[in-house]
Formats: structure tokens, sequence, C-alpha cells
């Protein structure tokens, strides 16, 4: 039984001692503002690519009237438009700024992803994939610039602590990613089962209006509002990340 108790006995210490770095690392995340408003931002416009994301073959299917093909069409027209793109935010952030560049980028992809909310099943194809590259630009600059920042972020917090904890704050980012995306795929669900939407398999189901408003909602208006109370975020990181020295 000893050597039993003593197995449960270390476990049980890991596991509060797991609790306790999760605890330390993000009371410390939250004493370096910089960090946390970087985080929180990224978080929220995450969890509005998410939404979209999740809302996407339901647009695809009973907006569009089109089939999974329409879905491979659509992510390909944002991906490639944002892969494209980005060298374009590199150079603008080299005369601008990463912080002013991130700013525009993300004021352009709240007018991009609202915008959507015009393209209807009347839509022709030629203009919903337009609006959806105009959105991929967009979201080039949304996956670029938190990344470059990220390590300015870190460095000026150990410059200005002496501490090295690059590690423990690289962890709590890659958690706020999984976090925001899981975020933006919950409440897809909440909002289409409080419209009424009609889950089904296989054929496509006939849907109320208030689940194909439902639909273009999650798709279009709150995802451009998720990154739209980012942009607030943003503004003050953009101050605290000034006061100490960053562009």
């Amino acid at each position: 039984d000893g050597p039993g108790w003593s197995t449960r006995k270390l476990g049980s210490g890991a596991l509060v001692l797991a609790e306790f770095k999760l605890g330390e690392g993000i009371r410390q995340a939250a004493a370096c503002k910089p960090f946390l408003l970087l985080l929180v931002t990224y978080l929220l416009q995450l969890a509005g690519l998410g939404c979209f994301s999740g809302a996407l073959p339901y647009y695809a299917v009973h907006i569009r009237g089109g089939s999974g093909m329409t879905v491979t069409l659509l992510f390909v027209a944002l991906n490639v438009s944002a892969i494209v793109t980005m060298p374009m935010w590199v150079r603008i952030s080299r005369s601008t700024g990463k912080v002013r560049a991130y700013l525009a980028s993300s004021v352009l992809l709240v007018f991009a992803t609202a915008g959507l909310w015009f393209c209807d099943g009347e839509t022709p194809d030629m203009l919903l994939y337009a609006q959806v590259c105009l959105m991929g630009l967009a979201f080039s600059g949304q996956q670029l610039f938190p990344f470059a920042l990220l390590p300015d972020v870190l460095d000026a917090d150990a410059r200005t602590t002496g501490m090295p904890r690059q590690g423990m704050f690289t962890g709590l980012w890659t958690a706020g990613e999984k976090v925001g995306l899981a975020l933006g795929g919950l409440v897809t669900g909440v909002v289409l089962s409080w419209t009424g939407f009609i889950a089904s398999t296989g054929t496509a189901v006939a849907q109320p209006e208030s689940a194909l408003i439902g639909v273009r909602f999650t798709f279009t208006v709150l995802p451009a509002l998720l990154v739209a109370a980012s942009l607030l975020l943003l503004v003050q990181f953009r101050k605290a990340h000034a006061a100490g020295g960053g562009k």
C-alpha cells in the first residue's frame, strides 16, 4: 500500500503545482498590460474568425444554395488573398509601424466582414468572391501583426522586469488562441439554436426566416462586432506599447 500511496501523493502534488503555475502565469500576464491587451485583442479577433468559419458552411448551403464545393472555394478565396497580400502589409508596417498597420488591417476587416451582409442568395458570384478577397486582404494583417508584435512585447517586458518570462507568456498565448476559436464556434452554435435553425444530416432542410437571418448575422455582423470591440483594446495597446518604447 505504501508505494501506491506515494504515487497518489506525487500525482496530487504535481496537480497542485500545475494549478499554481497556471494561476501565477495569469497573474503575471495581467500585470504586464501590453501583453494582456494584445492577447485579449487577438482572442476577440479569433472569436470573430471562429464565428465566420463556423457559419460559413450554413451560409454556403442555406443562403447561397451551394454545396461543399462552395465552402471550399470561399475558404480558398479568403486564404489565397491573405497569403498573396501579406508582403504588402510587411511593406506598410515598415513605413507606418506595426501597430498602426495592425489597426488599419483590423478596421478594414470590420468593414469587409460587415459588407458580406449584403451578399445574399441573389448576389453574383464574382461580387461575393471579390468581397471575400477583400476580407482576406484584411485577414492577412490580422494574422501577421499579433505575431510580429508579440516578440517586441516580450523583449520589452524582459528589459523592464529583468525576468525572462517569454516561455510562460507564449504558453498563455497559445491557450488564448484555442479559447478564442472555441468561443467563436460556441457562440455560432448558440446563435443558430436561438434563431431556430433546424439541424439535419444529408439533404438540406428548409429553414425558417429567423434561422436564415441568424446564419447571416453569425457569418457577417457578429464577427465584425467582435473585431470592432478588439479595436478599443488595440488603441489602448498602442498607448501602452509606445510607453514601453514600441512602435
